[in-house]
């Protein structure tokens, strides 16, 4: 028989608010107190604070218990973020096929979340090769299993889905996950071949009804940049682009 996936929410009628904070340095937990301010509207703040370092299981941790006391007292949660592309390229097939890594992965990522009171981890894997879908949704079934054992939330980040990406199943990352955070922007990207949005109009939209066809819309996060990109073309007519904050570009027109 198939398990039954439980699924934890904020709250009755509380929408998640996510902010990611980028954190690639033990040093920057410290610019939560200049940020909170500015993401009042912020129910669940996402720290980029565990990056997978090897094919073994072994991640970098920048997990802070006092940021995460800070974070608590102005009324939010802390989802911890999991990347395998900060610490260089990961094999995924060889880290997610093992179980026994998956199963070392999990029980360290878990037991430091208790150790720091973390309310939640949040999972970006990206640039998954099809040959390792099958045992990163097992790995997702695994962590879910573990996370509602212990009382922790669970998303994940995914692609605004294509035919070319749809090995990723959103739909069964939906019925496991809790939140399913659907990455509306790198619609155009730093190698890109033609000028465009970061995250245009349509291109948002696409990931909302593509996602709330086989996912319940009180659980998906439509993740949305702020930032954006000028593209210029040299003399010889190539093309390169600058990424800008919203500062940055205004300070730029």
């Amino acid at each position: 028989r198939a398990p039954v996936y439980a699924h934890k929410s904020m709250g009755e009628g509380v929408h998640p608010t996510l902010a990611f904070h980028q954190i690639t340095t033990r040093e920057a937990n410290n610019t939560l107190d200049t940020l909170l301010p500015n993401a009042a509207e912020a129910n669940i703040v996402a720290p980029t604070w565990y990056v997978l370092s090897d094919n073994a299981g072994n991640f970098i941790s920048y997990s802070d218990a006092n940021y995460v006391a800070k974070a608590h007292a102005a009324g939010k949660k802390v989802f911890a973020t999991i990347n395998n592309f900060d610490a260089g390229k990961i094999d995924l097939k060889s880290l997610l096929s093992s179980g026994k890594k998956r199963e070392k992965l999990i029980s360290a990522l878990l037991s430091d979340m208790k150790a720091k009171g973390i309310d939640g981890i949040n999972v970006d894997i990206e640039l998954l090769p099809e040959k390792a879908a099958r045992d990163y949704l097992e790995f997702m079934r695994e962590l879910s299993i573990a996370c509602r054992k212990e009382g922790f939330f669970l998303s994940v980040d995914c692609y605004v889905p294509y035919k070319y990406n749809e090995y990723y199943n959103i739909k069964e990352l939906g019925t496991v996950c809790d939140y399913v955070v659907i990455m509306c922007y790198d619609e155009h990207y730093a190698g890109s071949e033609e000028a465009g949005s970061v995250s245009s109009l349509s291109y948002v939209r696409r990931g909302i009804e593509e996602s709330e066809a086989v996912i319940d819309k009180e659980r998906i996060i439509i993740a949305l940049p702020f930032y954006t990109r000028v593209w210029i073309t040299d003399k010889s007519g190539k093309l390169r682009s600058e990424a800008m904050s919203i500062k940055a570009a205004q300070d730029w027109i």
